[in-house]
């Protein structure tokens, strides 16, 4: 198992080198030898997408937002995060930004939709024409 210290530093870095993305498929590599691979179809990503992130007030969700805000093939985020009493997820995602060194104007983003739901209701206890909205538009999820 490699040092979770290792894989941390990479996921942490703002730097978006190719040393450390070769480094980090070097470990999955590695680390995943062992584990059956079975091929499923091929698939492709558009050349742009929208994405569902959940938990983007989180540490490890707040990353994928950076990382997608920063991506020019992203052309929608939804940040679908829970209901909180410490404040709108907004103001928490910018706090986390904050704390980890992010760019928090990046958070001003028009691709960027703040959504509050539940992932175990019906239809992430969204609107039907929000939800319709994102179900149709989604072509990557990312739970985090």
């Amino acid at each position: 198992m490699p040092p979770a210290d290792a894989l941390c530093s990479l996921c942490n870095s703002n730097s978006e080198s190719y040393d450390q993305m070769h480094h980090m498929e070097h470990l999955i590599k590695q680390y995943s030898r062992s584990v059956p691979y079975t091929p499923g179809p091929h698939r492709t990503r558009p050349p742009t997408s929208s994405v569902l992130l959940t938990g983007s007030t989180g540490n490890v969700g707040s990353d994928f937002l950076a990382l997608l805000l920063s991506d020019p093939n992203v052309t929608r985020i939804y940040a679908l995060n829970r209901h909180s009493p410490d404040g709108p997820a907004p103001m928490r995602v910018a706090a986390q930004f904050r704390t980890k060194g992010l760019d928090v104007s990046a958070l001003n983003s028009k691709k960027l939709v703040f959504i509050e739901g539940d992932t175990a209701k019906h239809e992430l206890g969204l609107e039907s024409n929000l939800y319709s909205e994102v179900s149709n538009k989604m072509a990557i999820l990312i739970i985090s």
